[in-house]
């Protein structure tokens, strides 16, 4: 028996080390929904790279306070199953950081009076005009990028969402092989 073990330890012990130290830094996740359309597609297979350090327009995902219902826990891979807790990890673009102003007028976002470029937006959003007013220390102002659908920080649900929540960046899209390669953030 102990034979056994070294010789598995031996061929199996640098793959078991090098993937856990491979999913302690990057972790698989299914895109579920159409909120992030047309950069993330419901479906979508794709690489977290784990990290709470964001800049503006990183696609994040992020653990909200939102409790996860049967549908959305029917929809998760087997690696998300084991790693979900009772809310739902959500997946969406970083639009303003701690201590800058944000406001929507006639779908657009304006960022400290500046209006914020965004050539990934698949649907505009239909705010006439919003002040959320200047995001709190310690959190992010959020959207997805098909604003009619996205339950996002607009929603008393989602709202700034607290940067310790933040699960990592979208890296790299698995699936579909036809839109193989790294997300554009």
């Amino acid at each position: 028996m102990k034979q056994w073990l070294k010789s598995f330890a031996k061929e199996y012990g640098v793959f078991i080390l090098v993937m856990v130290l491979f999913f302690g830094f990057f972790a698989p996740l299914t895109t579920i929904g159409s909120s992030m359309n047309e950069t993330l597609i419901d479906g979508d297979i794709l690489m977290l790279r784990r990290s709470h350090n964001v800049e503006r327009g990183d696609i994040i995902q992020f653990q909200s306070n939102m409790k996860i219902d049967e549908y959305h826990l029917s929809q998760l891979n087997w690696f998300q199953r084991l790693t979900v807790g009772e809310n739902m990890n959500l997946v969406k673009r970083v639009i303003a950081l701690p201590g800058e102003r944000v406001e929507m007028i006639e779908g657009r976002v304006f960022i400290n009076g500046n209006r914020l470029e965004e050539t990934y937006i698949s649907h505009q959003a239909t705010e006439m005009y919003r002040d959320f007013g200047v995001v709190p220390d310690g959190t992010l102002f959020v959207l997805g990028d098909n604003r009619p659908v996205s339950k996002d920080s607009r929603s008393e649900d989602v709202g700034f969402i607290d940067q310790t929540s933040v699960k990592g960046h979208v890296t790299f899209r698995f699936w579909p092989l036809s839109r193989i390669g790294n997300v554009q953030s």
